[in-house]
């Protein structure tokens, strides 16, 4: 019954974006607007309270240390798989999403209300430190992912402008009180928890004003639910197989389920735009992400009830 209400949840709060966006509701202009007010604005204030609301513990800390571990190595998992599918499908335009789709899903925008909703505050305390390694690999990976011809050094302000995103910024902040115990008034906490709170419906209701930005009848194309297939399914499949078979702790395996199985990142769209000039791509990946959120309003409750009867 909780993961069937919520899928209806999910899709729900997609849809009313989506026709938000059809019925211009809200102009074009607006998704990015809320976007930029969800990255510096409502997350941060959600991740600094899951961190600071959390009772100190050297089991936690323990557990965080372990996490980014298993999240690289998740990460290296998505990029073989990513990598093998992309050489299968020759190399092409369409591989390349298929790739960047693979290896980055929705971490931000949709990771964190659904993480928040399932797993409640401890759930989200993890959830960000495990986002720390997936941005740096998207700042560092992204471009050269989807342009090959160009040769892509180290940056050092590349990893700077990841390491210093708002919602990273949250991480350290949240931490710092965390380890020290200061505490800072009630009325400025209770402030940033009701700031915090509005990010999980607008997170959801961003990715369906997104979604809302394209033609749907063109759109509907069988082969733009491959990416569906290896984000919703595959990937969290794999990951649990990788899960089990290393024995990591229930907490941790949940978490890295959930991540593996959400939708493909809204960015896909975005670097199919910017470094390929093939109109039909833009549509491939605007139709990936599209099928990829809606699928995945469906299967990620599956996978949390499969997950909590392990």
């Amino acid at each position: 019954m909780i993961t069937m209400s919520l899928s209806v949840i999910f899709l729900i709060l997609i849809g009313i974006g989506i026709l938000a966006r059809k019925w211009n509701v809200v102009e074009a202009s607006f998704a990015s607007q809320l976007a930029n007010l969800l990255t510096r604005i409502l997350l941060p204030c959600m991740i600094f309270n899951s961190i600071y609301a959390s009772e100190f513990s050297v089991s936690q800390l323990k557990k965080s240390g372990y996490l980014i571990i298993l999240t690289i190595a998740v990460l290296l998992i998505s990029f073989l798989v990513g990598e093998l599918v992309y050489l299968l499908g020759k190399k092409s335009n369409s591989a390349k999403i298929l790739r960047f789709g693979i290896l980055f899903p929705n971490t931000a925008f949709m990771g964190y209300p659904v993480v928040e909703t399932l797993y409640g505050a401890e759930g989200l305390f993890y959830y960000s430190i495990l986002a720390i390694p997936v941005r740096i690999a998207l700042y560092s990976l992204a471009k050269p992912l989807f342009v090959q011809t160009e040769k892509e050094h180290f940056s050092l302000k590349k990893q700077l402008h990841a390491l210093l995103s708002p919602p990273i910024v949250a991480v350290a902040f949240g931490l710092f009180f965390y380890l020290t115990g200061i505490r800072i008034p009630d009325v400025l906490a209770d402030a940033v928890k009701t700031v915090g709170s509005c990010a999980s419906t607008l997170g959801m209701f961003l990715c369906g004003l997104t979604l809302g930005e394209y033609p749907l009848k063109k759109l509907l194309k069988l082969r733009y639910f491959i990416l569906s297939f290896f984000r919703n399914l595959l990937m969290p499949a794999i990951v649990l197989g990788f899960c089990l078979l290393i024995q990591a702790e229930p907490v941790l395996r949940q978490l890295l389920v959930i991540y593996a199985s959400l939708a493909a990142a809204s960015l896909t769209v975005t670097f199919a735009v910017l470094y390929t000039e093939e109109r039909e791509i833009h549509f491939e990946s605007a139709g990936a992400v599209l099928y990829s959120t809606l699928c995945s309003a469906l299967t990620i409750p599956v996978w949390a009830w499969i997950l909590a009867q392990i």
